[in-house]
C-alpha cells in the first residue's frame, strides 16, 4: 500500500476528532432540555435531554465512518457484478482489483470529510442555537448553502474520478506508474 493511500485511511479518523469535541465543548454550555430536531422552515419542533442531542450527533459520526471503511472493505472483495466503475471487466479483475481499490480510497476518504465537515456545521448551529435558547435555528439558511457547496464538490469530485479510469485505461500496462 502506497503512503499516499495510508494517509487517505487515516484523513477520516482526523475529521472525526472535531465531531467528538464539539458536543464536549457544548457539555457544560447547553440548557438541559434542547431542541433536538427543527423543520423545514428552521422551528424546533421536538425538544428533549441535552445527553440525546449529544448520542444524536456521536452516532452519525461513528456510522458515517463505520460506513467510510465497510465501502474500502466492500470495493476490496466484491463481485465484479457490483462495482459501478467505467470497465468494470477490466478493472474487477485479479490483477487490477488493487489498483482498483488505491484509486477509490482517496476519492471515498475526500467523501467522506466532506460528509464530517458537513455534520460538524450542521451540528455546530444546532449546538449554538441552542445555547442561545432559540425557538428557531440561527443561521438556518446558512446550512442550505452548507449542504449546496457539499453537493457541488461531490459532483466535482465525483467527476474527476470518473475521468482518471479514462486516463489510466488509454495508457498501455507498461507504462503505468500505478501498477
Amino acid at each position: 500500500m502506497k503512503p499516499n493511500t495510508r494517509f487517505f485511511l487515516i484523513l477520516p479518523v482526523l475529521f472525526l476528532i472535531p465531531n467528538i469535541i464539539l458536543p464536549i465543548y457544548y457539555e457544560s454550555k447547553l440548557p438541559s432540555t434542547v431542541a433536538i430536531h427543527y423543520d423545514i422552515n428552521g422551528d424546533a419542533d421536538r425538544y428533549g435531554n441535552k445527553t440525546t442531542l449529544f448520542y444524536i450527533h456521536l452516532a452519525v459520526a461513528i456510522v458515517s465512518i463505520l460506513i467510510f471503511y465497510s465501502t474500502i472493505a466492500c470495493v476490496s472483495k466484491c463481485p465484479a457484478s457490483s462495482l459501478n466503475v467505467p470497465n468494470r471487466e477490466y478493472w474487477a479483475t485479479s490483477e487490477m482489483r488493487p489498483v482498483l481499490v488505491e484509486k477509490t480510497i482517496p476519492f471515498i476518504s475526500i467523501i467522506y470529510s466532506f460528509i464530517e465537515v458537513l455534520d460538524f456545521c450542521i451540528f455546530l448551529i444546532v449546538y449554538r442555537s441552542n445555547v442561545i435558547d432559540a425557538k428557531k435555528l440561527e443561521g438556518f439558511w446558512s446550512i442550505y448553502i452548507i449542504i449546496s457547496v457539499f453537493f457541488v464538490l461531490i459532483i466535482i469530485f465525483s467527476i474527476r474520478f470518473k475521468k482518471s479510469f479514462k486516463k489510466i485505461d488509454s495508457q498501455p500496462l507498461s507504462q503505468r506508474d500505478d501498477w
